[in-house]
């Protein structure tokens, strides 16, 4: 059976989307009180901004971005899956064609970073890569859509993306082509 070419690309954000980082006694929660034990998790749902660091005391956002820019190994494949996504991707699946886009780490540009930590950056870009391709196999299976790791989704050409991030279709190196569902 050959490939079915269908009219619509629809790009589908993963963490926040796909991925509940919420979900209690999960991956994330677990970190955060392991690497933050003397401060609260507020919750997205009280925090009036979308960069949960943001929301904190300027002394402490760096440790708190730090589990978003240097995770554990097998982090990713540990996030549970958020109610309801992969039965909605794989009914988008059947009507249109579904690439998984997706920023691993940070969206550093690597302009301000040594070449020793350029190099801790791509590590850490290629575990997560790989931990989130093998995270999309566990759920979808042979099904799994395509992942489309980068530092800007402006560069992902498509009809539409289902983000989270408010600010995911701020014009960075060019025009976004997608229309941006939040």
């Amino acid at each position: 059976m050959g490939y079915e070419y269908k009219n619509i690309v629809g790009g589908v954000d993963m963490d926040g989307v796909l991925t509940d980082w919420e979900k209690k006694y999960g991956i994330f929660l677990q970190t955060w009180k392991q690497r933050l034990p003397d401060v609260e998790f507020k919750g997205s749902g009280k925090s009036p901004k979308w960069s949960i660091e943001q929301n904190y005391p300027l002394e402490i956002q760096e440790r708190i971005a730090e589990i978003f820019t240097k995770p554990a190994r097998d982090f990713y494949l540990k996030l549970a899956p958020m109610d309801g996504a992969i039965e909605a991707v794989k009914k988008l699946q059947k009507k249109m064609e579904i690439v998984i886009v997706t920023t691993p780490v940070y969206e550093a540009d690597g302009h301000e970073l040594t070449l020793l930590e350029l190099k801790e950056r791509d590590r850490l870009w290629s575990q997560v890569v790989a931990e989130k391709k093998e995270w999309l196999r566990n759920y979808f299976g042979k099904d799994a859509p395509p992942l489309l790791p980068l530092s800007d989704k402006t560069l992902f050409h498509g009809d539409f993306l289902i983000d989270d991030r408010p600010s995911a279709g701020e014009v960075k190196r060019r025009k976004p082509s997608w229309i941006h569902v939040l």
